[in-house]
């Protein structure tokens, strides 16, 4: 019985439905969090659980739109509510409050009847101190088919590594500066340098650098 996967912990089943809750507490800004959870590379690192690869097939960041994915299991035995090993779903944001808020409707893609019905996503950033964000994932009316300590072991998975990707990516690449008489290309720095070597003639110099180290040849003119 549903009853008996009631707890009272900050993960939780509610009121005896099909309803899960997890809450994380990430160490990044509220706008690192918002910004992992509307990008599409972002979403394809960390959505999927342990056991999965995700997907991304098209993504409209818009309130009408959304985007579809497929998890594909590791494990080739495993059957999926798609197809052989996959979970395909379509997902549609239906509110984007930045910062604060996102709820996508999400539907699976699958001939079985229990995987059918359309569960809601909810998430909560709540800021806290030392520039953490407080994480809440809330799924309601999940399919019947998914069993709802599954669904919530896998919203837990996906929150730690939620954490690991904002963790390797808090701060950005460096942006390339050229000073002046430096000319920039690509990974190679050129500098310009001019020396009068007599009244009528002037040695012009481009010195260059770049990984691995190589040099350039001098040129006159």
């Amino acid at each position: 019985m549903l009853a008996d996967l009631t707890y009272t912990t900050d993960n939780k089943y509610l009121n005896f439905d099909m309803t899960t809750k997890n809450s994380k507490i990430i160490q990044a800004t509220r706008e690192k969090v918002y910004n992992a959870f509307t990008d599409k590379n972002a979403l394809e690192y960390w959505l999927a659980p342990n056991n999965m690869t995700g997907k991304i097939h098209n993504f409209d960041l818009k309130v009408g739109s959304g985007y579809s994915m497929s998890l594909f299991y590791h494990d080739s035995e495993t059957v999926g509510k798609t197809s052989d090993n996959e979970d395909r779903f379509s997902a549609k944001f239906v509110e984007l409050k930045p910062y604060e808020k996102i709820v996508q409707s999400i539907n699976f893609q699958s001939a079985k009847n229990e995987f059918t019905n359309g569960m809601t996503m909810e998430v909560f950033l709540e800021e806290i101190e030392n520039n953490s964000t407080k994480v809440t994932i809330v799924f309601k009316n999940i399919p019947t088919g998914i069993d709802p300590k599954d669904n919530e072991t896998g919203t837990e998975q996906s929150l730690e590594k939620l954490a690991r990707y904002l963790s390797a990516n808090k701060s950005p690449p460096p942006k390339k500066h050229c000073r002046k008489r430096q000319i920039c290309i690509g990974g190679v720095s050129c500098f310009v340098d001019s020396f009068v070597v007599t009244e009528n003639s002037v040695f012009k110099m481009n010195i260059c650098a770049e990984m691995p180290a190589q040099s350039k040849s001098a040129k006159r003119s």
